[in-house]
């Protein structure tokens, strides 16, 4: 999301999994998701990093339980 902070965005992607875990499709099945957040300034846009960053933060989620939001951090990697 484009010019949009990091804790804004990572505010976003936790509506999107609440919404998406509260909206049973049935009741059987109920959707979770994890979702990894990261930023970048102008100054550092290298898409491969802000790609590698997500990724670890994705998996940050996925090890913490699932169904979680986690923004990238330094100390992540």
């Amino acid at each position: 999301m484009p010019h949009t902070r990091g804790h804004y965005a990572k505010q976003i992607a936790e509506n999107l999994r609440v919404h998406l875990f509260t909206h049973d499709i049935n009741k059987f099945i109920r959707v979770t998701v994890s979702i990894g957040v990261a930023g970048t300034s102008p100054e550092e846009e290298d898409i491969n990093v802000l790609i590698k960053q997500s990724d670890q933060a994705l998996y940050l989620a996925k090890a913490k339980g699932r169904n979680k939001v986690v923004i990238w951090e330094e100390d992540s990697e």
